[in-house]
C-alpha cells in the first residue's frame, strides 16, 4: 500500500499488510502469525499487537510508540527494526522481543519482566526493569542504559557501551572490554552484580557494600 490510508485493518495468521511511502495504517490489529510491515516512510497509529504478531520496521521508517494506545510487545509478539529503521519509546514485556538490527536505531526502550531487547544497531536511553533483559551484540552500541533492580544487561564481545547505570539489585554481564570509568554509577553495591565472563575485561571496577564482582575463568579485572 503506497500513498493510501488503511483504517481498522486486521491481519491474522499467514497474512501480511505492507505500508510503504506516503501510506498510513490506523487502528490495525496484528494477531498471532500476522505481519505488519512499514517501509520507506510508511506510518501507523493506534496499532494493536496481539500475542504472536509481528511488526517489521524497514528503511527510512520511524515507528513511535507515543502515537500508539498502550502498545506493549509481549506474549510471543515481536518488533523487528532493520537497517535504516527507527523505533522510539518501545515497551517490551513478558514473552515479547524487540530486535534492532545493524544500521537500525532505537531510543527510549523499556524492557520489563520477561521481555527481551536485542541490539545489533544503536540504542540510547534504554531501561531494563525487573525481569527484563537487554543483549548488546557485536557491532552494536548503547548510550545510557539503566539497569534497575532485577534487570539484566549482557554486553557481548565486539559491542560498544557508554554511560551504563547499574542500580541496586541489577546485573551486568560482560563478555568484552568494559572500562568502568566511562560509565556513571557503575559501582556494584546493594545486591548489584557484575559478572566478567570468559574473554571479558573489566577495568577500574568498583565494588561497595552489598555488591559483588565475579571474575570467571578466562576473564580479566584490573
Amino acid at each position: 500500500m503506497s500513498g493510501g490510508t488503511l483504517s481498522a485493518g486486521d491481519v491474522t495468521s499467514g497474512g501480511t499488510i505492507n505500508v510503504s511511502k506516503g501510506a498510513k495504517a490506523i487502528g490495525t490489529i496484528v494477531s498471532g502469525g500476522g505481519v505488519l510491515e512499514f517501509t520507506e516512510g510508511g506510518t501507523g497509529t493506534y496499532t494493536s499487537l496481539l500475542a504472536g504478531g509481528t511488526i517489521n520496521i524497514g528503511n527510512q521508517t520511524t515507528y513511535d510508540f507515543q502515537y500508539q494506545t498502550s502498545l506493549t510487545v509481549s506474549s510471543g509478539a515481536e518488533i523487528n527494526v532493520s537497517s535504516g529503521g527507527t523505533i522510539v519509546s518501545g515497551h517490551v514485556a513478558s514473552g515479547g522481543t524487540i530486535n534492532v538490527s545493524s544500521g537500525a536505531v532505537a531510543s527510549g526502550t523499556i524492557v520489563s519482566g520477561g521481555g527481551l531487547f536485542n541490539i545489533s544497531g544503536v540504542a540510547s536511553g534504554s531501561t531494563a526493569l525487573s525481569g527484563g533483559e537487554i543483549v548488546l551484540s557485536s557491532g552494536g552500541s548503547t548510550n545510557i542504559v539503566n539497569i534497575s533492580s532485577g534487570g539484566i544487561f549482557n554486553i557481548l564481545s565486539g559491542a560498544t557501551t557508554n554511560n551504563t547505570i547499574l542500580s541496586a539489585g541489577g546485573t551486568l554481564n560482560i563478555w568484552n572490554s568494559f572500562a568502568a570509568a566511562h560509565h556513571d554509577y557503575h559501582t556494584a553495591s546493594s545486591a548489584a552484580v557484575i559478572n566478567v565472563m570468559s574473554g571479558g575485561v573489566l577495568s577500574a571496577g568498583d565494588v561497595a557494600s552489598g555488591g559483588t564482582i565475579n571474575v570467571t575463568s578466562g576473564s580479566v579485572a584490573s
